[in-house]
């Protein structure tokens, strides 16, 4: 009989990491800004496009094809274009428009110690008093 390099409780210890790994979560850092702003896909080149959230090379070729048929008279028929659903274009709604300028841009997320109050800084006699130490 061969013994297994693993027993069962340490194969049981590795299947969070394991599934962490592979998480959507884990893939996050490579598209980590917060998105501010709105896009108009009416007049968006492809760069601004793929500014937005699930928005790749192909979806943003795809939405200036569908847009070369036909003008977008509102943001939902954003989904008529493959591989856009309402998953998707509910995350993509807050950054959308048909009318008007774009003003997507990308900022770094803050994470959670950022948000979080400042440490009191030291507080600093002013310059002008001068008091001893005794």
């Amino acid at each position: 009989m061969v013994r297994s390099l693993f027993s069962i409780p340490v194969l049981r210890s590795l299947v969070p990491a394991i599934a962490l790994a592979f998480s959507p979560a884990a893939y996050a850092g490579s598209r980590s800004a917060e998105i501010t702003g709105v896009v108009n896909i009416n007049t968006a080149t492809a760069d601004e496009l793929r500014m937005l959230p699930g928005i790749g090379a192909k979806k943003a070729q795809r939405i200036l094809d569908q847009r070369a048929k036909h003008k977008f008279d509102s943001t939902d028929q954003l989904m008529k274009v493959k591989g856009i659903g309402r998953a998707t274009y509910r995350k993509l709604k807050p950054n959308l428009a048909v009318t008007g300028a774009n003003t997507i841009a990308r900022g770094e997320k803050r994470t959670t110690s950022e948000n979080a109050a400042p440490e009191e800084k030291e507080k600093h006699e002013p310059e002008g008093k001068k008091t001893s130490k005794i």
